[in-house]
């Protein structure tokens, strides 16, 4: 007898238990944003911005007054000090000359600068991870959609050459040929299947999603040819690019340094404001006001190596202005080199052997159904059919990560989005 209450324990378990794993379709923007929103490096590079950019109105703040009370003519032998003969209280105010706060304002906004260009360099390396990730992820789900529809294929074939043993015009061996040849498809789907598994899995990953979740990249490439020269995106770069943006901060604080570096053969300034009273029980009392001036007398002997060093630091960024100008230079042309082949490679692909092979497999597949053709020639049209959709497929995503590369060059996105 069938034990029913535990077959209904099973099923109520298989129905209502929770999985253990949520797969979740994400666009390519989608992944960016969250990519973005939750990676820790640039957080803390976000922190770091603003914990520089609140520093600014500390530069404007002089340094703290002073209170200060001075006691005159007291005698030795008096036992308390309300034997004075002049009390002085008041207040001391120090101020550096205007010039100098300017410099330190100005500092602060290049530090600002510096800190936002860093910000937007992990950013640009991150969402260049995560295109290429989220590309590999898309492109090897149409392999493997590709490797379902040639297994489909392969059945129909099976189930012609069955037919085709059946009515004597082929042997047995050809019905064995065709499933050796199944089974190395199935093969290859299911490696396909382990590298989307890893692929999504590092792409969740680079999101920060947690493990349970699986991701399915939703989406199709589109192809399009790009006209770019090396002279515009150049131009585009000067004015976007994080590195750029950073050397030429960076040789703006040093010149900024030199000039802080001299600041201190400017005057600074002491105000004091003060009550004077003459005797304790004296109701004689009278206000007064100093002002001192500083005179860097000094200046020379004390700030020649800091004014060394402020040249020195000064004259080693220009010189690294220019070597990254040229590090940007070479590294845009080069993507865009690779960038053009992988436009040439797919292009070739998809207006000549992709129309070729599926025109060949076509033509081959009607004729052994018809019985004028054998399977060998089948079989090498199907096996070229496979190699051709392949290496296209690899070709998109080599197109996609010269792209993705080219944008990480320049420092800026400069294509719409091919996943739709």
């Amino acid at each position: 007898m069938f034990n029913f209450s535990k077959i209904l324990g099973v099923v109520w378990f298989l129905w209502f238990s929770p999985t253990s794993c949520t797969t979740q379709e994400i666009s390519l923007n989608e992944a960016l944003y969250t990519a973005l929103k939750n990676n820790p490096e640039l957080q803390q590079a976000n922190q770091e911005w603003k914990a520089v950019k609140a520093g600014f109105w500390e530069t404007l703040a002089p340094d703290h007054p002073r209170l200060f009370m001075e006691l005159e003519g007291i005698p030795r032998a008096s036992r308390t000090l309300n034997d004075y003969h002049e009390k002085k209280i008041g207040i001391q105010q120090g101020i550096e000359f205007p010039l100098y706060y300017y410099l330190k304002a100005r500092q602060n906004k290049i530090d600002t600068h510096i800190s936002r260009a860093k910000m937007l360099h992990i950013s640009n390396r991150i969402s260049n991870k995560v295109k290429k990730a989220f590309y590999h992820t898309l492109t090897l789900q149409q392999q493997i959609e590709l490797h379902q529809e040639l297994l489909l294929l392969s059945d129909e074939i099976l189930q012609m050459t069955r037919l085709r043993v059946f009515a004597g015009d082929a042997t047995p061996y050809d019905t064995l040929k065709v499933h050796v040849d199944r089974a190395t498809i199935e093969n290859s789907y299911q490696r396909l299947k382990q590298d989307f598994n890893i692929a999504r899995t590092e792409l969740a990953a680079l999101m920060g999603k947690p493990t349970a979740v699986e991701i399915i990249p939703r989406g199709d490439i589109q192809f399009s040819r790009s006209h770019f020269s090396i002279d515009t995106l150049f131009q585009i770069a000067l004015g976007v690019h994080p590195e750029l943006a950073a050397a030429d901060h960076r040789l703006a604080q040093r010149s900024n340094q030199r000039w802080l570096a001299w600041s201190d053969l400017l005057p600074s300034f002491e105000l004091s404001y003060f009550q004077q009273q003459h005797q304790p029980d004296s109701e004689n009392r009278s206000w007064g006001a100093e002002i001192s001036l500083s005179v860097p007398l000094y200046f020379l002997l004390k700030n020649q190596s800091q004014i060394r060093q402020a040249n020195a630091n000064f004259h080693a960024s220009q010189f690294e202005s220019s070597a990254v100008h040229n590090r940007v230079w070479v590294a845009i042309q080069s993507a865009l080199g690779k960038l053009i082949t992988a436009e040439q490679h797919v292009y070739s692909l998809k207006t000549r052997s992709l129309i070729e092979v599926e025109e060949l497999l076509r033509i081959a597949t009607r004729s052994y159904k018809e019985g004028e053709m054998g399977y060998l020639e089948v079989a090498e049209a199907l096996r070229s059919m496979n190699q051709i959709k392949v290496g296209y497929i690899e070709a998109l995503y080599q197109l996609c990560a010269a792209r993705a590369d080219l944008e990480l060059a320049v420092g800026t996105s400069l294509f719409k989005t091919e996943i739709k």
